[in-house]
């Protein structure tokens, strides 16, 4: 594995693109050996569906984990996500002393009256950095009054049943290994927390984003990725405006 990644580290290429299938059960060693060698390095695995050796790739830090056959869409995807220049992080705001930074719901009233409730997971927001802050800046930047609860939700289903009570609309943001590129982002994807709602459905729209590979919750990527999704969701908050 070792003498296999310093080959490949010596083309210092700014990606590789590995096959799981040629490389089997040393697959996830080189890998790892890549990742020592040219932390820089986005690696990307394409593998069969039933390969036995999926969780140990994942556990590498891979930018992507990729299907048999791979489509002409995805790859542009994963390319650009690859290529995207990266940009200095603009200074983050300080955390509020003795209050959590964690943000579990937002709510808004929209130009049309409506209320809108945003529910997110533990962890996923912050109020300070990230998703969180931008999206926040960005209600405030559009005239939106909000009100915003902060700190951990121990009950998230109790807190998705009491907000889709109050409001006209609800948008539950959750943060999953979905295995796509970290910051993808799948509109109303089937979740066993919508399927329990006994009445309300109709008013939610789900968002699942794919975090980082080191980080299984907080929604933080970067400059770029972390500003258009607070603008995305943004927009589905205000939708209708």
């Amino acid at each position: 594995p070792d003498q296999a990644a310093a080959a490949i580290a010596r083309l210092a290429a700014p990606v590789a693109l590995l096959d799981a299938d040629a490389f089997g059960a040393a697959g996830p060693d080189i890998v790892h050996a890549l990742r020592q060698q040219a932390p820089g390095l986005a690696v990307i695995v394409l593998a069969s569906p039933d390969s036995p050796h999926e969780a140990q790739h994942r556990a590498q830090r891979i930018l992507y984990y990729a299907l048999h056959p791979l489509a002409d869409e995805e790859l542009a995807e994963v390319l650009d996500s690859a290529f995207a220049p990266r940009t200095e992080e603009p200074r983050e705001a300080a955390p509020t002393p003795h209050l959590p930074s964690e943000v579990n719901r937002i709510r808004i009233r929209n130009r049309r009256g409506a209320n809108v409730s945003l529910v997110a997971q533990s962890d996923v927001l912050l109020h300070h950095s990230g998703v969180g802050r931008h999206l926040i800046q960005q209600l405030l930047r559009e005239g939106h009054p909000i009100q915003t609860s902060v700190g951990a939700e121990k009950n998230l289903l109790k807190k998705v049943v009491d907000e889709v009570t109050a409001c006209d609309r609800l948008v539950l943001l959750l943060s999953e290994d979905i295995g796509r590129i970290p910051g993808t982002m799948i509109v109303n994807p089937e979740t066993d927390l919508v399927r329990a709602l006994q009445a309300g459905r109709e008013k939610v729209t789900t968002l699942v984003i794919q975090p980082r590979a080191d980080d299984t919750r907080s929604l933080t990527f970067g400059p770029r990725v972390d500003l258009a999704l607070g603008r995305h969701i943004a927009r589905v908050m205000t939708a209708g405006d």
